[in-house]
């Protein structure tokens, strides 16, 4: 046999197997992970818009002397709809941010913000809110 042709036969259907099954294994270990990561980030974009809402609420109440409902919106994206419910003849509110589409499985759920600034998740609040 030819030394020269033995150098170039390439590589065998095990070697390939082989290395295919390492990037699967690769892959089941990451995406869990970006999964859990992309819905972190999506949650940090939920909380930022009930903040903003808080400001407007706080901003409308200074300006007519009682907070006033608004139309709920959906934030950037669209991962959360921002509700608001008025309380007391206009005294309190309570804003919701209910996560939409794939967001709904964020284990935080429904987050919410009250007038008293007392923050709320239906999972761990401390874990839910540290992500800003």
């Amino acid at each position: 046999m030819n030394p020269l042709v033995h150098k170039l036969r390439g590589f065998t259907l095990l070697e390939l197997m082989i290395v295919v099954l390492i990037m699967a294994i690769l892959m089941s270990l990451a995406l869990p992970s970006y999964s859990q990561y992309s819905l972190r980030s999506h949650r940090s974009e939920g909380l930022d818009a009930l903040i903003t809402t808080a400001v407007m609420m706080e901003r409308n109440r200074l300006i007519n002397r009682r907070y006033q409902s608004i139309p709920a919106t959906l934030t950037r994206s669209g991962h959360y709809e921002v509700s608001v419910s008025i309380g007391d003849n206009g005294g309190t509110y309570l804003l919701s941010a209910i996560p939409q589409n794939a967001q709904q499985k964020d284990k935080c759920g429904r987050l919410g913000l009250n007038s008293l600034s007392q923050q709320s998740a239906e999972g761990d609040v401390l874990k839910c809110w540290q992500g800003r």
